[in-house]
């Protein structure tokens, strides 16, 4: 229909600019042929030349060019006199009227585009809103109202556009809004009015409404008022629901709050208040992405009450929440959902309980569970755990190493078939010692296996009690591998009565050389004295006295040489097995004496953070202290970790090394400062190692690191590679402060340090590493000069795995 409209329109405007153009024609001809005088007649070109640039716009410039064509052929083919050049100059001038023309019609058309989109924009917010949207004029008669109130009041357009807005009031409020509206209408400003009104099948809803006046165009006049409604009925019905557990609700220890279908809080107590950390204005009528800081947080609260509502059944959740001061929270809640009289959900109760308390002593328990995990795991000394019956309930990590055994094959089995107990008399001892306080230690106990072979046990065994009131105990058995040691005391043994013996040997040839010197001198002096004259003999016998003696000093000689080297060899032995039982004690040891410091660090750590979050104003005294406090803990705890690095069993993975490579990348990850000047003269010629990179890599670090502080100031680092036949050398030189000779002795013992920090485990754990790898590491130092340590390890070494101490990647 309107195509057609505009077709028809389109026709009859085409149809008046044919007869005006054919009249601008006929007044051309007219006056320049027939008339023949320069009468001003073609003003009335302005008319088709407006009426086209209106119509058509740009396209109507057609119109005026061909106007122009016709008075311009009309001068030159047609006209006389000197006044039609004048006419000429009209030319121009209707071409430019007809732009103007356009241009200005453009505009307009532009403008009330603008303004039709603006107002179909404009039509559509009102339209769509999700509030219900209602105007009546200034004697209150409805002129339109959105679809959002359709939707509220089941009305259509048709049955209230034009009737008075009382048509939807509850009559026993009329009065009560009708002046509300009055004081609007008299311009004045209502935050929000409360009006109940009826829907189309008489049911009350209340609404709060923010109102609005519209103005005309000066800006004085009302013309209209413009009403915005928040549907408040579930709401108002769900306050007069909960008034009475109003009291009852404000003392309760607990956070008890109703939301609304939206999430909204309409009623808290005071203890929700004061969970939110807000004041009751900020949290009343919000949702929770209104009030929470952290909106991930606000978004799962949200969807769990979601979830409430959709189901229609109570939740319960525990949830974390950021506090407006930052703080961290932990709430047990229950979400219970409520309906009205018709069984609709009307929104929900929720009760939530504060258990941060509880939640951070679950975490101090979980983090010192993790720590016992992390300790036993770490222990260097096989760590079973049997209960009464002596089956094995749980075993450590070292347990399954060295005895090479998979936890399938051990949990639940005897202690007894694993170790093996012929007489009884392991099953007896465990047995023995349920019950009582006692520690089993130094049972001695022989095992052998195909993978181990031969081997020899130190048990220590002491009863655990896992549950006082049950009466439950265990036993905690180390399993302890002196095979060593033991093999160690008997070559001493063994070197000692080899010594021994040969000490008797030469003192009983020395006894008798002696003898014999001693009868050969007598015998020569009696010769002497009772035969002078035979001087010959005498010298004879005298030069065979002395060749005696010549060889007795000799063999007395090569005894103290022998005696000597016997007694270095039993020193070393001595020595090695010092210092075995030493770090077996030490490693032993390493474990427990680090649990025991850590629990009271991790108290001391928790006060810190306590105070720290209750003294608030604290001085700065007090700070100062807290953070001194704070900061030896941790250097307390580096030294518990470099305890528990002791303590490890040495597992080395052996892999074929570039020693070179391995040095550079040292290098790079120990920062060298700038006033240390490094000289690096490597062979490219060193063969490829068999060692454990990453262990060797602690010993380059250890070593390196000792060198950079013995030359705080200035001074230069000169690491060097060689080899030969059977070794390959490392060396690290510096020109530092030096190691006087009586630390340079015990160099490699455990607990020995001359530094300030530090427990002095860094170069007994290097000298370790290069023992597991079969070398040798040597140390010259001169006060005041410097220091080279010297590293040889085998070329080309076969190496297997030993009691869980090497293994192959």
């Amino acid at each position: 229909m309107n195509i057609k409209s505009e077709f028809k329109k389109e026709k009859i405007k085409i149809l008046i600019m044919v007869i005006l153009l054919a009249g601008a024609c006929f007044l051309t001809y007219y006056f320049h042929t027939i008339v023949g005088k320069g009468t001003v007649f073609n003003h009335l070109f302005y008319i088709p030349i407006i009426l086209s640039s209106v119509w058509w716009k740009r396209k109507g410039l057609v119109v005026t060019l061909f106007l122009v064509a016709i008075l311009i052929f009309s001068h030159f083919l047609l006209s006389t006199g000197e006044e039609d050049i004048n006419d000429l100059l009209r030319a121009p001038m209707l071409i430019l009227i007809s732009i103007i023309t356009i241009f200005l019609t453009e505009k307009i058309v532009k403008v009330k585009d603008m303004l039709s989109e603006k107002n179909e924009y404009l039509e559509k917010l009102i339209n769509h809103a999700n509030a219900p949207i209602i105007v009546w004029d200034k004697e209150g008669s409805i002129i339109r109202f959105n679809t959002a109130f359709e939707d509220l009041t089941k009305y259509q357009s048709s049955e209230l556009i034009g009737k008075h807005f009382t048509t939807i009031f509850n009559g026993r409020t009329e009065e009560k809004v009708l002046r509300k509206i009055e004081q609007t209408l008299k311009d004045e400003y209502l935050k929000s009015v409360e009006i109940t009104i009826l829907d189309k099948h008489g049911n009350e809803l209340i609404l709060l409404w923010n109102p609005a006046n519209v103005y005309s165009s000066d800006g004085k006049n009302i013309i209209a008022t413009i009403a915005q409604g928040t549907d408040i009925t579930d709401i108002k019905r769900a306050e007069d629901k909960l008034k009475n557990y109003q009291t009852m609700v404000e003392s309760a220890h607990d956070a008890i709050f109703f939301k609304d279908l939206k999430s909204r809080y309409i009623i808290c107590n005071s203890k929700t208040i004061e969970a939110f950390g807000l004041s009751r204005e900020k949290v009343i009528g919000k949702n929770d992405y209104e009030i929470m800081p952290n909106k991930e947080e606000a978004k799962e609260n949200v969807k769990n009450d979601q979830l409430v509502f959709k189901t229609g059944k109570p939740e319960e959740i525990i949830k974390h929440m950021t506090g407006a001061d930052g703080k961290e929270y932990w709430f047990q809640a229950v979400k219970v959902p409520q309906f009205d009289d018709k069984g609709n959900t009307i929104g929900l109760v929720g009760i939530a309980r504060d258990i941060t308390d509880i939640k951070r002593a679950e975490a101090v328990v979980k983090k010192e569970r993790n720590f016992s995990a992390n300790v036993i795991a770490t222990v260097p000394d096989s760590l079973v755990v049997v209960d009464k019956d002596l089956k094995i309930k749980s075993a450590n990590r070292s347990f399954y190493e060295i005895f090479q055994m998979e936890p399938e094959n051990v949990i639940g089995a005897s202690i007894t078939e694993i170790l093996g107990d012929k007489d009884g008399e392991l099953s007896t001892e465990l047995l023995n010692l349920f019950g009582t306080e006692d520690i089993l230690d130094g049972f001695e106990l022989q095992y052998q296996s195909k993978e181990l072979g031969k081997r020899i046990l130190n048990l220590i065994v002491r009863t655990i009690i896992i549950a006082e009131e049950e009466e439950e105990e265990e036993e905690l058995i180390v399993l302890q591998d002196i095979t060593e040691r033991k093999q160690a005391e008997e070559t001493l043994q063994r070197f000692n009565e080899e010594l021994e013996q040969k000490v008797t040997e030469r003192t009983v040839e020395l006894d008798k050389k002696i003898k014999e010197s001693e009868q050969q001198r007598i015998t020569t002096v009696n010769i002497a004295n009772d035969l002078e004259e035979t001087n010959v003999k005498l010298l004879s016998e005298i030069t065979e006295r002395k060749q005696a003696e010549e060889e007795l000093k000799k063999h007395r000689d090569h005894l103290e040489e022998l005696v000597k080297e016997r007694t270095e060899e039993l020193e070393e032995v001595h020595e090695q097995l010092i210092r075995k039982e030493r770090l077996a004690v030490l490693g032993q040891l390493s474990g427990g004496v680090a649990h025991e410091l850590r629990n009271p660090l991790g108290v001391i750590s928790n006060s810190i953070y306590y105070l720290n979050m209750k003294l608030k104003d604290k001085d700065e005294k007090v700070k100062k202290h807290l953070a001194l406090l704070k900061r030896e803990i941790k250097r307390s705890d580096n030294m518990i970790i470099e305890l528990l690095d002791f303590s490890k069993v040495k597992l080395l993975y052996i892999t074929e090394t570039n020693v070179n490579t391995l040095i550079k990348e040292t290098i790079e990850e120990i920062k060298i400062p700038e006033q240390i000047d490094l000289e690096m003269d490597l062979d490219e010629k060193i063969p490829q190692l068999q060692l454990d990179p990453d262990k060797m890599q602690l010993v380059f670090q250890n070593i390196i690191s000792n060198a950079l502080q013995s030359m705080p100031e200035k001074g230069k680092l000169h690491i060097k590679t060689s080899s030969n036949d059977d070794f390959t050398e490392i060396s690290f030189s510096d020109n530092g402060s030096g190691i006087t000779e009586e630390n340079l002795k015990k160099m490699f013992e455990p607990l020995v340090t001359t530094k300030v920090t530090g427990i002095g485990l860094g170069l007994a754990i290097v000298k370790n590493i290069i023992d597991y790898h079969k070398g040798k590491i040597d140390v010259k130092s001169e006060v005041g000069k410097g220091t080279t340590f010297t590293i040889k390890l085998r070329n080309y070494e076969k190496r297997g795995t030993s009691c869980g101490l090497r293994g192959t990647k």
